[in-house]
């Protein structure tokens, strides 16, 4: 529903741009998308709102913009995601009674393959957020280092002020 509507958000709060990031942060983690094989959706959905909102609501999005500068590394990283999939480790957890009786009776698990990462992995829509960082971090940084910021309320009133055009 989110993403049918992102085209739509003319401006969200600081909150919830930090929420949805941090969604995207969790689910990008190697070991959460190689988890199970539809976990990819989840990160594909949110690169899309994302998406819509950069092309669509910029100008009363500032809160998500600085969310996104601020949290580039993820986008980095999934970009640079690892195709080899036995190469991440998962975090061990305790199985609960229900898992251990399900393992027993299933000796299939689901494994992820690097064929299976490599046919979703390329298509990540990432083009619009990675431009969106190459044209926006280089300005606040400049715009950091000439006023000696610490306050992000300057940052985002130039980011309200301003405009991608072309993205």
């Amino acid at each position: 529903i989110i993403v049918n509507i992102s085209p739509y958000l003319k401006q969200m709060c600081m909150v919830s741009a930090s929420k949805l990031m941090h969604l995207l942060e969790a689910f990008s983690t190697p070991w959460f998308l190689f988890a199970n094989h539809t976990n990819y959706h989840l990160v594909f959905f949110l690169l899309e709102i994302f998406n819509n909102i950069i092309q669509y609501q910029f100008d009363g999005n500032a809160h998500l913009m600085y969310s996104i500068i601020r949290k580039r590394h993820v986008f980095h990283q999934l970009s640079n995601l690892p195709e080899d999939p036995t190469s991440v480790s998962r975090p061990s957890r305790k199985r609960t009674d229900q898992e251990s009786e399900q393992q027993i009776f299933s000796n299939e698990e689901w494994q992820p393959s690097k064929e299976w990462v490599a046919s979703w992995r390329k298509k990540l829509p990432l083009q619009t957020i990675m431009r969106l960082l190459q044209v926006l971090v280089p300005q606040v940084e400049k715009i950091c280092i000439d006023k000696n910021l610490t306050d992000e309320s300057e940052i985002i009133s130039f980011l309200q002020n301003g405009t991608l055009v072309g993205l």
